[in-house]
């Protein structure tokens, strides 16, 4: 939030609602936070993203790639570096003040992955055209824009989709 805070950039709670105007918003961004959403909240998520964008609007959303998971897995056996690379798990809390945080707010955890297959499809559910994967850095949002594209590379899936 510090970040957001500091770059003036607008956030919320968006497995709830997006505070926006109905077609109002040109571009959504929305890295490595899906994940950590669970299968209803992502769906609020990409119907709250279909009602902000205007016609034409871009969303851009990044997320862990399970398949890079899967193939580190598979060349190096290691168990442990699959775990925590997958985020499914974490510490358990142990203070007392780690169990009133867990209890509140929950964890940090992921709660679904994705391949490029299954994260096309869960899109396209909500009747979002034009879906495209891209390589670290590359992209077709065709305007000037702060956003890092290079952000969590080498581990992510990055997706465009346009409403239409």
């Amino acid at each position: 939030m510090e970040i957001a805070i500091k770059r003036e950039i607008k956030y919320c709670n968006a497995s709830k609602r997006i505070p926006e105007r109905n077609d109002s918003v040109d571009l959504i961004y929305c890295c490595h936070m899906v994940e950590h959403l669970d299968y209803e909240e992502t769906n609020i998520f990409f119907m709250e993203c279909k009602r902000i964008l205007k016609q034409g609007g871009i969303a851009r959303v990044v997320v862990p790639d399970f398949e890079k998971l899967i193939n580190s897995y598979n060349q190096n056996h290691d168990v442990e570096s699959f775990i925590h690379a997958s985020c499914l798990v974490g510490k358990k809390p142990k203070t007392i003040l780690k169990k009133i945080q867990y209890l509140l707010q929950g964890h940090g955890w992921h709660h679904q992955m994705f391949t490029k297959s299954s994260f096309d499809k869960r899109i396209k559910f909500h009747g979002f055209l034009d879906v495209k994967f891209f390589e670290a850095g590359e992209s077709a949002i065709p305007f000037e824009n702060d956003i890092n594209y290079f952000d969590f590379s080498g581990k992510s899936i990055y997706c465009e989709f346009k409403k239409y």
